[in-house]
């Protein structure tokens, strides 16, 4: 059969073909042409470097400058046999740094053992939790930096304090910031009956002195007129009374 010219078909047969796939063209050398199984006409695009080629040995019309004895089993894929009638069997392995699985991120590959099989890596982000409970956003001691292990956590946005909020000298974060309370510790509330209005200090109350009064004749009406402001703080207190006194 003829060739010249034209593929006979895509389902033709060269003699002697026993290959399942067609060589791509960066492996046939550069401006050679061939055809395909499918009938497609191809134009090599391979051109080694003399470098990557053995002394001695031609490739695509280039001598080659390599020097074999740079060659070992130790530089040599495990497992690659190579040499003069492939009597010699290479021995590299990639598992000559120090990190393992635990320091890959998780669903991220690479190879870390001698057996040339991708590992999968099994490192969390800090930050890849749905519990904010101190324990399961505490960042792993090894990955929170110059931190102890003790003092690195994953917060949320969801904090709405601000300092006046907050007791004077306190700290709270919000959004990932430091909030130092502002607002005064006034102890004790204690207010005595009076016919005049009273300022309040404002600010937190730990709590209060409640007085009472009676009377034996008429009427007494004591009105309490205020608001609370972060714990007990009146805005001022109105007594009045008819009547005499008890």
């Amino acid at each position: 059969v003829s060739l010249t010219g034209e593929y006979p078909s895509a389902t033709y047969t060269l003699p002697g073909d026993t290959a399942a796939t067609d060589a791509t063209v960066s492996e046939i050398c550069n401006s050679n042409e061939t055809w395909s199984k499918a009938g497609l006409l191809l134009t090599g695009t391979l051109n080694p470097t003399a470098s990557t080629i053995m002394s001695g040995t031609t490739i695509c019309g280039t001598a080659g400058t390599y020097n074999v004895t740079n060659l070992s089993n130790a530089v040599i894929k495990q497992g690659t046999t190579w040499g003069v009638s492939l009597g010699s069997t290479g021995a590299l392995t990639p598992d000559g740094g120090t990190a393992g699985v635990a320091d890959l991120f998780n669903g991220t590959t690479a190879n870390l053992t001698a057996d040339w099989t991708l590992d999968t890596g099994t490192l969390n982000l800090a930050c890849n939790t749905a519990t904010f409970d101190g324990a399961g956003n505490l960042v792993a001691n090894a990955y929170d930096g110059t931190g102890t292990g003790l003092n690195r956590w994953c917060i949320t946005d969801s904090g709405d304090a601000v300092a006046g909020d907050m007791l004077s000298g306190k700290i709270a974060w919000v959004d990932g910031a430091a909030v130092t309370g502002t607002m005064a510790n006034n102890g004790a509330f204690a207010l005595s009956a009076s016919p005049t209005d009273q300022s309040v200090t404002a600010g937190y109350y730990s709590g209060g002195t409640r007085f009472r009064s009676c009377c034996r004749h008429g009427k007494e009406r004591h009105h309490f007129r205020g608001f609370l402001n972060r714990g007990i703080s009146f805005g001022y207190l109105y007594f009045a009374k008819r009547g005499r006194d008890g």
